[in-house]
């Protein structure tokens, strides 16, 4: 007995790529990432950060 075999071919497309990032990740200094994390605290409090970003203000705090 011989068997069809369908030949399909699947793509796997992420969605709402940031074409941007892939190409060249964002190089931003310490101040301007620090400035994200004081606003996101404005923002949504202090609850909202994340460990990394609470690990920056810790580190950035201990320098001066």
């Amino acid at each position: 007995s011989s068997k069809k075999t369908s030949h399909m071919r699947v793509e796997y497309r992420a969605k709402n790529v940031d074409k941007t990032r892939l190409i060249k990740p964002k190089i931003i200094s310490r101040e301007e990432e620090i400035d994200k994390i004081l606003e996101k605290i404005k923002q949504s409090g202090v609850e909202s950060l994340t460990q990394a970003e609470k690990e920056i203000l810790e580190k950035a705090g201990s320098k001066n």
